[in-house]
């Protein structure tokens, strides 16, 4: 009900140029999912499809006026979040999914996904830890790397623990912060 609720309102405010582009963003975000889940990778080639429609669909619907904020929206995500890749907490295809929505987006939106998909990621955690039985444990891994990192006083990558309970596919929790930013940006933005 709320689906079909949000589709119809967003067919009766939103122009057609705007559907296609959430179209093919969910589009590309399900494949991500999907291959993520399958092979613990977003391919490259995904990842250059999703910027180059983007753009299209961003220039067809907007003109040149969004080039700015929408290359903007793709890179600014590489550059904040390549420090959580260089110590082993995000993966690459992950970061390059997130600029792939800033494309799409721009930079307002990809700000509030890369928010909402930590929060949904921390809470997936958390559920998964306890599930797992393995909260206590977890943090006092999280604890042991922090103070380790700063006896060192350097930044060191983040290990794991190196078992299918500390893996999380942090695509599916782009792909529902980004869904939750195209049903409920009215309700936040």
């Amino acid at each position: 009900m709320f689906y079909s609720y949000s589709c119809k309102r967003l067919i009766s405010e939103k122009g057609s140029g705007d559907i296609i582009i959430y179209f093919v963003s969910v589009s590309i975000l399900l494949l991500a999912v999907i291959l993520d889940y399958r092979e613990c990778k977003i391919p490259n080639m995904l990842i250059v499809i999703g910027w180059t429609t983007g753009l299209i669909c961003n220039v067809n619907n907007g003109g040149k006026a969004v080039i700015p904020d929408r290359l903007a929206g793709a890179v600014l995500p590489v550059i904040v979040l390549m420090i959580l890749f260089k110590i082993r907490v995000l993966g690459a295809g992950d970061i390059k999914l997130i600029s792939v929505m800033g494309m799409f987006y721009g930079v307002k939106s990809v700000t509030f996904i890369v928010i909402y998909s930590f929060v949904i990621g921390a809470v997936v955690a958390l559920i998964k830890m306890i599930y797992k039985r393995n909260l206590v444990i977890r943090l006092q891994y999280l604890a042991n790397y922090f103070i380790n990192s700063y006896s060192a006083h350097k930044v060191s990558k983040y290990e794991g623990m190196d078992d299918e309970s500390s893996i999380i596919h942090f695509s599916l929790c782009i792909a529902f912060a980004t869904v939750f930013i195209i049903f409920g940006q009215n309700l936040l933005l």
